[in-house]
């Protein structure tokens, strides 16, 4: 993950932005598989695909609450001409 350190001075067109690596944010996943349908044929199985993820703080950089200001990726790149770079996306993740 990356943080935008200068987001406000990039906005205003006076510093291009400035990135610093932040991580590791460490969860364990658990997957769970409900099965919907099994044929006699066996040839294939429907099923169901849940995740339940659980945040592991001692083996992470910091707390699920740490704000972190990164560009909104999806956006940007659905962007033909990228002359709205200026897409930042403040998130705050709470446990």
């Amino acid at each position: 993950m990356f943080n935008i350190e200068n987001g406000p001075k990039f906005l205003a067109g006076i510093q291009n932005v400035r990135v610093k690596e932040i991580g590791p944010f460490c969860f364990h996943v658990q997957r769970q598989r409900m099965i919907i349908d099994w044929p006699s044929d066996y040839d294939r199985i429907r099923f169901n695909e849940s995740f339940h993820y659980e945040f592991i703080p001692d083996k992470s950089v910091g707390p699920l609450s740490m704000m972190i200001q990164t560009i909104n990726h999806p956006l940007l790149v659905s962007d033909d001409n990228f002359e709205n770079f200026k897409i930042i996306l403040t998130t705050t993740k709470n446990s």
